[in-house]
């Protein structure tokens, strides 16, 4: 459990800063898509993604973890708005 929590609050660093650098940077954008897509398909962070492994989880750590995967998508969403 301590290293899942760990690895939400780096995933979720680094999409802040993937959030602060999309704005007038359409190199940062492209970047930013292909490691968010990446994180989403990435097999070392099934523990945190994939419902058979979130179904293991206490109730309040399943639902931090489906809040950072939706706080993913909405960056994602983002990078594909921005013109």
């Amino acid at each position: 459990m301590r290293w899942r929590d760990r690895a939400r609050q780096w995933l979720r660093a680094d999409l802040t800063a993937w959030g602060q650098v999309l704005d007038g940077n359409p190199a940062a954008r492209e970047r930013a898509r292909k490691t968010l897509t990446h994180w989403q398909g990435d097999p070392d962070l099934a523990g945190l993604c994939e419902l058979a492994e979130l179904n293991k989880l206490s109730t309040d750590e399943r639902t931090d973890c489906i809040a950072l995967w939706d706080e993913v998508g909405g960056v994602l969403k983002h990078t594909n708005e921005i013109k």
